[in-house]
């Protein structure tokens, strides 16, 4: 499986994991905490930032930034 080395996506996920939690029209509660786990960690892959991220995508009507971390559609 392949995973996702790299300090700018781990920013990125603890800025997003602050907005989350932030949130006031739905509770992100569990993707601030998963996108926490992520920012803290090593490395990722795909599965775990789409899961990280399930919550805000529902909000948004899909994955966020998926096409442009991974090249898909």
């Amino acid at each position: 499986m392949s995973r996702i080395l790299g300090n700018p996506l781990f920013r990125k996920a603890d800025l997003l994991s602050d907005v989350a939690e932030r949130y006031e029209e739905r509770d992100l509660s569990a993707d601030a905490a998963a996108l926490e786990r992520i920012a803290d960690a090593d490395s990722t892959n795909g599965n775990e930032l789409r899961n990280a991220t399930m919550g805000i995508a529902d909000l948004c009507g899909h994955p966020l930034g998926f096409n442009r971390i991974f090249g898909t559609r």
